[in-house]
């Protein structure tokens, strides 16, 4: 994922594991009024707008790839979610989406969406990652009464009940406060997590986390020129996109501390993976087949 955008903080993502969707929207086309289904008067109105009898803002779900008109090939899967509705994977596999400081969660087996954790109840933003253990805990980027309270990142249930706060930790001489962005969680169940300082500053940081709480933790890389999300490889390396152009995503090898007593220990393996030559910032990675 490129991105050409300067305001990096909050930016909304969208998670699942295992499967990547680009536009969640798009799991139901025709589906004007975004309950879940396909109905006979939605179909006439995407044919309504394919022949310029009515504006495509009459049903922007018609229009898949938001180029100002309804195709046949449009119409053809608005005619398949119809027919076979509006599901986008199979029952258990929910998608998380980030956007305005609040998470949606939307059921891919029904297409239905539900206001996981709303603005009133916390200021959530990032990249979210499950947390092992089997029970639906995760983390995600939380700056809830921020500047007041340091950002950091908020442990969550299943349901969207607050647990707990992981405050990012304070650096020597600190002048930027950093905000939360980019989350891997490798083997051992370590919390790796990447935090912006200053927009396009060198100054951006990687921290761990230490199971099982989370509780304690120690900065692995201060000097990260803005960055973004990361992912993690079966290896256990990490992979970290720097926004700040030319664009990079850096890689960390291990061995990584696995005890606060153990961080700064243990060296920095880093070396770039990826080298852009353009300028377009580059916030985002992700492993796939």
């Amino acid at each position: 994922m490129r991105s050409s955008g300067r305001r990096w903080a909050g930016v909304s993502m969208v998670v699942l594991v295992g499967l990547a969707l680009a536009r969640p929207a798009a799991a139901c086309v025709g589906d004007c009024d975004d309950d879940a289904a396909v109905s006979i008067a939605e179909l006439i109105r995407a044919v309504q707008i394919a022949l310029d009898a009515i504006e495509p803002a009459a049903c922007e779900m018609a229009d898949n790839n938001r180029d100002g008109a309804v195709s046949i090939a449009e119409l053809l899967r608005a005619v398949g979610r119809g027919l076979n509705g509006c599901g986008g994977g199979p029952a258990g596999e929910v998608l998380f989406s980030l956007h305005d400081n609040e998470l949606t969660e939307r059921d891919l087996a029904s297409g239905h969406s539900t206001l996981g954790i709303p603005s009133a109840h916390a200021h959530v933003n990032g990249q979210l990652c499950p947390l092992p253990g089997g029970d639906g805990r995760y983390v995600v980027g939380e700056d809830t009464d921020q500047p007041v309270v340091r950002p950091g990142w908020g442990i969550f249930a299943a349901d969207g009940t607050f647990l707990n706060k992981l405050p990012l930790p304070a650096r020597e001489n600190e002048t930027q406060v950093a905000d939360p962005i980019g989350c891997a969680v490798d083997a051992s169940g370590r919390l790796f997590t990447t935090a912006i300082g200053s927009q396009g500053g060198a100054d951006g940081q990687l921290i761990v986390f230490f199971p099982p709480d989370y509780e304690q933790s120690c900065i692995l890389d201060q000097t990260l020129r803005t960055p973004g999300t990361m992912t993690v490889d079966e290896a256990g390396n990490l992979y970290v996109a720097e926004a700040a152009p030319p664009g990079k995503v850096q890689r960390f090898a291990p061995p990584f501390a696995t005890t606060p007593a153990e961080c700064g220990t243990t060296g920095l393996n880093r070396s770039p993976f990826i080298e852009y030559t353009d300028t377009v910032a580059s916030l985002g990675v992700v492993r796939a087949a």
